[in-house]
Parts: C-alpha cells; sequence; structure tokens
C-alpha cells in the first residue's frame, strides 16, 4: 500500500483490535507477529480464521511465503519437487510456471496416452508439502505493521478488503519464482488413484487442479503420441545428431512447451519420426 494510497484514506476510525471482527482481528495479530526476515511459519497451527487472514495478507502483497513441495503423475516413476516464493495475487501463477513446464516434460507422453485411455486409467496428480513452510513481512507489510503502530488500523484492513472507493477494485500483481526445482525417482509406490481426493486437501487440491487445467491445455496443442529422445532411439533406426538436424531443418517438431529448460528431454511425436526413419 502506497503513501499516497494512505494519504488519500484519510485518519482511522476504527480501534487498532480490529473491532469485533475475527478475521480483522487475526490479520492484525500476524501483521504485529510475523518476522521481517524468513522464519518458520506452520499453517495446520494455524486457526481456519487465521489461515484466511494469512491469505488475504499474502493476496494484499503483505506477506511473501516460501515453501515447497512434490507432484506427481499417478503410476510415473518420477515426481517434480520445487520450493517457491510468492507474493501477491498472481505471485503463486507466475512462480509455479516453471514447475508446470518441467512436468510437463517429463510426463507428456504419460499423460497423452492415459487421456486416451479408459476411464480407470485416466491421468491423476497427486501433491505433497515438503519440509517447513516460512514467510516473512514484505516491504509494503513493514508499513502497514507501522500504520497500525500509528492508529491506522482501518486504513490496512480497507486495503486489504478492497473497501471503500479509493481502495475498491485494486489488484496487487505481485510476484513469485520458483527457487528450486529438480525431478527425482519416486522412492515408494505412489498412492492409489483412489486416494488422490483424500490426501489433496485445501492448497494441494488447488495445486492438483492447476496442474490438470494446465495439461489439458498443452494436449490439445500438440499430438497424442508424444515420446522422448531415448524412446524414440529405441524404436527407431536413427541417431539422435540425425533428429537433432532434422529439427533444426525444420523436419521435425521438439514439442517442448515454450522456455523448457535447455537441458531437458525432447518431446517427439512418433508418427513424424515414422514418416524419416523406419523401426527397429
Amino acid at each position: 500500500m502506497s503513501e499516497k494510497q494512505r494519504s488519500n484514506e484519510g485518519g482511522d476510525l476504527a480501534p487498532a483490535s480490529g473491532a469485533g471482527d475475527p478475521l480483522d482481528r487475526a490479520v492484525l495479530a500476524l501483521l504485529r507477529s510475523l518476522p521481517l526476515k524468513w522464519g518458520l511459519l506452520d499453517p495446520d497451527s494455524l486457526t481456519a480464521t487465521e489461515q484466511e487472514a494469512l491469505k488475504l495478507l499474502t493476496a494484499g502483497g503483505m506477506v511473501e511465503r516460501r515453501f515447497s513441495i512434490r507432484v506427481s503423475l499417478i503410476g510415473q516413476p518420477e515426481c517434480v519437487e520445487a520450493t517457491l516464493t510468492a507474493t501477491g495475487e498472481c505471485g503463486f501463477a507466475e512462480g509455479f510456471e516453471p514447475v508446470l513446464k518441467s512436468a510437463w516434460q517429463a510426463w507428456a507422453g504419460e499423460y497423452l496416452k492415459g487421456r486416451a485411455g479408459a476411464p480407470q486409467d485416466q491421468p491423476r496428480f497427486h501433491c505433497e508439502r515438503i519440509g517447513a513452510e516460512e514467510a516473512r513481512l514484505t516491504t509494503d507489510g513493514q508499513q502497514a505493521r507501522a500504520d497500525i503502530e500509528a492508529g491506522k488500523a482501518r486504513t490496512v484492513l480497507d486495503f486489504l478488503h478492497r473497501r471503500t472507493l479509493v481502495f475498491m477494485g485494486r489488484i496487487v500483481h505481485g510476484h513469485g519464482r520458483t527457487e528450486k526445482l529438480r525431478i527425482v525417482k519416486v522412492a515408494t509406490e505412489p498412492a492409489a488413484p483412489l486416494q488422490v481426493e483424500v490426501v489433496n486437501k485445501g492448497p494441494l487440491a488447488a495445486i492438483a487442479e492447476t496442474l490438470t487445467k494446465w495439461f489439458e491445455q498443452q494436449a490439445k496443442q500438440v499430438p497424442d503420441d508424444l515420446i522422448t529422445m531415448d524412446v524414440a532411439l529405441a524404436e527407431f533406426e536413427t541417431a539422435e545428431v540425425t533428429i537433432r538436424r532434422k529439427i533444426k531443418a525444420g523436419e521435425l517438431r521438439d514439442y517442448r512447451p515454450p522456455g523448457a529448460p535447455k537441458n531437458s528431454k525432447l518431446l517427439l511425436s512418433r508418427a513424424e519420426l515414422a514418416r524419416h526413419f523406419g523401426r527397429k
């Protein structure tokens, strides 16, 4: 919240306690207690009201969160692990984009194969937390704390709730990024598909839904027979250098999503390969 926004709002008409609203009281309490530097945060220890207050503060750009997740495509031997930081209403979407691209790179072929199969074979995602979560006040959060201490709690709350004409309709875009990202082998047998609804709860369910929607969008734009380079070399009479040469010449297409890491596996169409090379 900028100095101009605070000055436009004028004086504070509500007590610093956040009046009688439990959500407002939770918001103000978190603003007073959260650290300026990264500190441990256990969302499961918060009440439902405190969790809602934390979401409100994060969307308002006053709190930045850091957390690690593991996402899996049920039945596949690899999973994607990532550590993300995010603040603002669009921070998570921005930070999660590299995870989506890496997941597509790892599972595109199997996802498309399952999507074309029987109902019981439809691809399902599993999401889980890894380790502890951290949180800290952003610069705007520190200013909000100062405003509260100066008796301007109502101004802070009006900004977060988008109340009054000054704040109505405002969106704090925020920012997010992937700090760490890796694809690892699954150590144990993945959870059975029927357990997904039980495991994917709250934010984890939202992440699984984001994966599902993004994969569906990608699936509509690519062939349904994608394979990786190692599979192509095992099935066709050719060499990797020949495939790469044909991609460079425009005779074959690499179906990796835009922005995929340079060292990620190529995604090739089995039908396109068959037009150029004989099968082994």
